[in-house]
């Protein structure tokens, strides 16, 4: 099957059908699966490829999960991630789709250069992968040539890993442009304000480093520099403070541009006094917080009102982060959905609630693409137990490391030519 999965142009139509490796011959059951969103039953004929048990009753389907954040590090970093490895660890984590940031090496500012990781997904990579291009001051005059060939660019506002700052009055110009174009795409934004950084922090406090104002600052000013150009479409990524929140609600509130954004799930489960044994798991841009913070931001992940959730993830290996260097960043695209499906199924979260953060309100920020038609297999008797046997990320270590979490995901269902396949959650060749 080719691994051809969309064209990137005025509309991305995910035209495959059954994922991205050759179907094997299956062998068919019967089986009743509940639709908890629809609040019904239904039977489905299952093709399984290999031997796999299927429970014939008990079954949920729900619908596949999207990331909006991702850095599968290909290329240049791929001794941490590459994109057969980080796809197989977001299929066996429900995510059937994803979008790659552009702080490779080399980074993500030419055509060419999106062309070449254009070749390089194609190549490996298991599920629809979107490549964003990078806005840095350097490329403003080619951002024409290089939107044309994608529908998100990336504007790294405060310094991460990689080499992309780009500054507000560059941001502005970029946006000046894009406008000018009519540029139907969203532009993706880091926003930590450089200037509020306190560089004589310790090394350990990496969250007095980046102070929670530096966040909040940036999303003002890129909110005010948002009004200017209406047409260009903003995402806020990985915010890690409910003030930042409610600025884009009010901003949105008070009919200026909309403007969407995401949280990750380790803004919500940890603060700085977390795992104090392996501090260095926590360490990545915006920090993990104080508690405080942590506290206001999942009371309302927690009422089901955060727009979306992504994983922002970032893997590096044991032996760089526990280094003097460690640079930021931690794995999580296999974590994401299985995170959000534990506190669905202890009642906390409603399905709708669930599937809006993690499925539906992605989906209107990645408008362009207007066909994801995978769905999962759960066993919502069953536990994912995270620990070395279930990680799929080529470093080996998780954050939630340890914890079991409600639900499992037995596969990804997909339809071919009028039949259902089963492609399972453990299998290794994806």
């Amino acid at each position: 099957m080719s691994h051809n999965f969309f064209t990137e142009g005025r509309t991305m139509d995910l035209h495959y059908s059954c994922l991205l490796h050759e179907q094997e011959s299956a062998e068919f059951t019967e089986i009743n699966v509940t639709d908890p969103l629809k609040q019904r039953e239904i039977k489905l004929r299952v093709g399984i490829s290999e031997d796999v048990f299927l429970p014939k009753k008990g079954l949920l389907v729900l619908p596949s999960g999207v990331d909006l954040h991702v850095h599968f590090r290909e290329p240049g970093y791929t001794w941490k991630e590459d994109f057969k490895s980080g796809s197989v660890a977001a299929l066996a984590g429900g995510i059937t789709l994803a979008v790659d940031m552009p702080n490779t090496n080399p980074p993500v500012t030419s055509v060419e250069r999106l062309l070449e990781k254009k070749q390089l997904r194609d190549r490996s990579s298991r599920i629809p992968v979107i490549i964003a291009g990078a806005i840095v001051e350097e490329n403003t005059d080619d951002l024409p040539l290089l939107a044309k060939e994608t529908s998100v660019l990336k504007a790294f506002l405060g310094n991460s890993f990689g080499k992309l700052h780009l500054t507000f009055e560059g941001f502005s110009k970029a946006l000046s442009v894009l406008e000018k174009e009519q540029w139907n795409g969203v532009v993706f934004i880091h926003a930590e304000d450089p200037s509020l950084f306190n560089l004589d922090a310790f090394p350990e406090d990496h969250w007095k480093t980046r102070p929670e104002k530096s966040e909040i600052v940036a999303v003002k000013k890129v909110l005010k520099i948002a009004k200017e150009f209406p047409r260009v479409r903003i995402h806020l990524t990985h915010l890690s403070s409910a003030n930042s929140v409610e600025l884009i609600r009010k901003n949105n509130a008070e009919g200026h541009s909309s403007v969407s954004y995401d949280v990750t799930p380790a803004h919500l489960e940890f603060h700085k006094d977390s795992f104090i044994q392996e501090s260095w798991k926590l360490k990545r841009n915006p920090p993990i917080r104080q508690k405080p913070i942590m506290e206001r931001l999942r009371k309302l992940f927690l009422k089901g009102e955060l727009f979306a959730l992504a994983s922002d993830h970032a893997p590096h290996t044991i032996e760089e982060k526990i280094s003097a260097d460690c640079p930021p960043g931690a794995p999580g695209v296999q974590e994401l959905y299985p995170f959000l499906l534990d506190y669905t199924l202890r009642g906390i979260l409603s399905w709708s609630e669930m599937i809006r953060m993690v499925r539906e309100n992605p989906l209107r920020v990645l408008r362009q693409v207007k066909n994801l038609p995978h769905k999962l297999l759960v066993n919502p008797n069953d536990n994912s137990k995270i620990n070395e046997a279930w990680i799929r990320s080529k470093v080996g270590w998780s954050l939630w490391e340890g914890r079991i979490l409600r639900g499992r995901i037995v596969g990804i269902l997909c339809e071919h030519e009028g039949e259902h396949f089963l492609v399972p959650q453990h299998k290794e060749t994806l």
